[in-house]
């Protein structure tokens, strides 16, 4: 288990050509108003031995202990994300925790199986984090993983908490491409989401007026 050594800087996630090639994937899905609307893992070939997908974490959540029986890696993407490794099974009444592990944005870690685990969020505000999840003994599972088996709290206003995450991750850059996609954004989300994305506008407004007026003087 390498998070045990704690997590690692990885300038991928913090890359703005990802950050908008993921942003994009992730908004497309927003645009689908199918019934019972999930956030799909990322697309990769039928033959792929692994499985992509982002987790959107409400604030001062954490799932429940379980299991992977296959490496994966996770990586933050907004804010701040925990976990604890147990060295008994799930059902135990009183799991006994070996270690914790704890990572910020841009950091990486992995867990390596057979691992019994429990992720958090221990913040007042939403964490989004990107899984890689490995295939067990060689099977391929359906689209089944970690987000289906969280408690209730997690599928409550999952669709919201991506809005605003992306809202966030987004309003970071200074590209083009991000603000086209905020753009998007502000088409298909809520109406909490449409303020947020006028607010972080005004902030930058703010900020570039600011550093205006600072080389002015």
């Amino acid at each position: 288990m390498h998070a045990e050594q704690g997590p690692h800087r990885n300038v991928v996630l913090l890359r703005e050509d990802f950050i908008c090639s993921l942003g994009e994937f992730l908004i497309g899905q927003l645009h689908s108003n199918e019934p019972g609307w999930r956030l799909r893992p990322l697309p990769l070939p039928s033959e792929s031995p692994i499985c992509v997908r982002l987790l959107v974490w409400p604030p001062r959540y954490a799932n429940l202990p379980h299991e992977h029986r296959a490496w994966t890696v996770a990586g933050v993407l907004l804010n701040h994300l925990e976990g604890k490794v147990f060295d008994r099974a799930p059902e135990a009444l009183d799991p006994k925790v070996i270690y914790s592990f704890g990572g910020g944005e841009g950091e990486v870690g992995i867990l390596d199986p057979p691992c019994i685990h429990q992720l958090s969020n221990p913040t007042n505000a939403i964490t989004a984090s990107l899984h890689i999840f490995s295939f067990a003994g060689g099977t391929h599972p359906d689209d089944r993983h970690d987000d289906d088996d969280l408690q209730d709290r997690y599928s409550i206003g999952v669709r919201e908490r991506l809005e605003l995450a992306l809202v966030e991750i987004l309003g970071r850059s200074k590209s083009v491409q991000a603000s086209h996609l905020l753009n998007e954004l502000f088409e298909c989300g809520s109406p909490r989401t449409k303020l947020a994305i006028c607010q972080a506008g005004a902030r930058k407004q703010s900020a570039r007026n600011r550093a205006a007026t600072g080389k002015a003087c």
